[in-house]
């Protein structure tokens, strides 16, 4: 046999093998934005929906979903807000602190990032949920002129 062995052993130029192994594909790209919301906010100390959400019907079952979120992020004085990705009515991520708690009374921006592999194919809807530490808090998402936006990516092997 002759060829060219590469770093994973298989050898270039001989017919009937392959040469490296395939490096994963973007299958499609869900988007969904808004940069003049109205605010959204809660001040419930357990998890509500925001209302903003992404979805996207897989287009091959084995894939896995990257869901990519930026907005503003803010809460009353002394407390925190946490929030968290859900799918459907099933958090992804953390437990009851969820995937990302803030402790400021600072408007600014905010970002989370989950890659989602316990779905089994179809239509899925992701959704931001949030709540407050305490009583006398509220927990804002989008306020003023802020934006938002959501991205979810179906990624192959």
């Amino acid at each position: 046999m002759s060829g060219i062995v590469n770093s994973t052993g298989a050898r270039s130029g001989v017919i009937g093998t392959t040469v490296g192994a395939p490096a994963s594909k973007i299958i499609q790209v869900a988007h969904a934005q808004d940069n003049n919301p109205s605010s959204v906010s809660t001040t419930s100390e357990s998890w509500v929906t925001s209302g903003l959400s992404v979805e996207i019907t897989d287009l091959v079952s084995t894939s896995k979903v990257l869901l990519l979120w930026n907005s503003g992020v803010g809460v009353g004085a002394g407390g925190e807000t946490h929030r968290q990705i859900y799918r459907g009515v099933t958090a992804l991520g953390a437990g009851g602190y969820g995937m990302s708690v803030i402790s400021s009374s600072l408007f600014r921006p905010w970002s989370m990032t989950w890659v989602d592999e316990g779905h089994s194919g179809g239509t899925h809807t992701y959704s931001i949920y949030h709540k407050c530490d305490g009583a006398d808090q509220t927990s804002y998402i989008c306020w003023g002129t802020s934006m938002w936006n959501f991205t979810a990516i179906e990624i192959g092997a």
